[in-house]
């Protein structure tokens, strides 16, 4: 009797520690899953995904490896494996492909125009890959802050890399598909520029101080509460507050949600409107006036239209 007493408590211990194991695997299986969803989204942003175009982006919507994004006005922002931020530009269309798990990951993301800022709360491991590929140039990160733009100037085709916060790696994308030997390190406070024509690509010089007085006021923000966070960063909070007081934010809205985000010089007039909304209107604002703080400006459709979707 005794024994099978014990043998019954042995097989109950061997049932708890088999569950106690089942739900351990389960637990850690789900928190080293990757995730990638959005952040917040406002304005014309879509999504290509399986050939399927422009489906309409929501709030905590799931992106795929695969997946095409594109904001072409007002704001966009992804949450990637709970500890990285990505913002969007206004005009900026990307790919990203995404493997792996948090532990080991890797993930691409191909730049196609506008630009993007990145904002890792914590270190890539070391056997992860975090890399940015535009026409030009290759970068690889293992964390922090940084921003990658591309532009297009006197038919010439530009990338500029600029790093806040940590340090950024970056290689040359020639014409031949392959990548450089040669290989910048961009640290905290400097930018890269890399220039692309017809026939070659190459830096247009060794890193140098970043170009403050470019950034749009909704990026100088994001960094305003980075410094205000004590996270080291490679602007003060006064500095950034500098250079807040000499632009102004101009927010298009429609339907009482924003449609569109520009920066403007303070005084200013504004010289672009996002695409306009479908509905037939105007924007209620005279733009032969200087901006000289920030402001809403609203489109008001026509009476006969009031109503209709966008």
């Amino acid at each position: 009797m005794r024994k099978k007493k014990v043998l019954k408590i042995i097989s109950i211990v061997v049932v708890i520690a088999v569950t106690m194991l089942i739900l351990f695997l389960v637990i850690l299986r789900k928190e080293n899953k990757r995730s990638l969803r959005i952040n917040d989204v406002q304005g014309d942003a879509s999504i290509t995904r399986d050939d399927i175009n422009k489906i309409e982006l929501y709030k905590n919507m799931p992106i795929l490896s695969g997946d095409s994004l594109v904001l072409n006005n007002g704001i966009l922002t992804l949450f990637a494996d709970k500890d990285k931020y990505i913002y969007f530009d206004e005009k900026t269309e990307m790919q990203i492909e995404m493997s792996g798990t948090r532990r080991e990951s890797e993930t691409e993301i191909a730049l196609q125009r506008g630009a993007i800022s990145l904002d890792f709360r914590k270190k890539l491991s070391n056997n992860s890959t975090f890399v940015i590929t535009t026409s030009n140039v290759s970068v690889s990160t293992r964390g922090d802050i940084f921003r990658v733009e591309t532009y297009e100037e006197d038919n010439l085709l530009y990338t500029r890399v600029s790093v806040y916060k940590g340090d950024v790696k970056a290689k040359l994308l020639l014409k031949d598909g392959s990548e450089s030997e040669e290989e910048l390190s961009v640290v905290a406070g400097n930018e890269v520029i890399i220039c692309e024509d017809e026939n070659n690509t190459w830096f247009m010089s060794q890193p140098v101080d970043i170009d403050y007085a470019r950034l749009p006021a909704p990026f100088l923000k994001k960094l305003k509460k980075a410094s205000e966070s004590k996270r080291g960063i490679c602007l003060r909070t006064d500095e950034i507050d500098q250079l807040l007081e000499e632009k102004a934010t101009v927010t298009f809205k429609y339907n009482e949600k924003i449609f569109g985000v520009e920066t403007v010089e303070k005084n200013s007039v504004i010289t672009a409107t996002p695409t306009d909304p479908t509905v037939s209107g105007g924007w209620d604002y005279d733009f032969s006036k200087p901006v000289k703080e920030d402001i809403e400006i609203e489109w008001k459709q026509n009476s006969s239209e009031t109503g209709a979707e966008n």
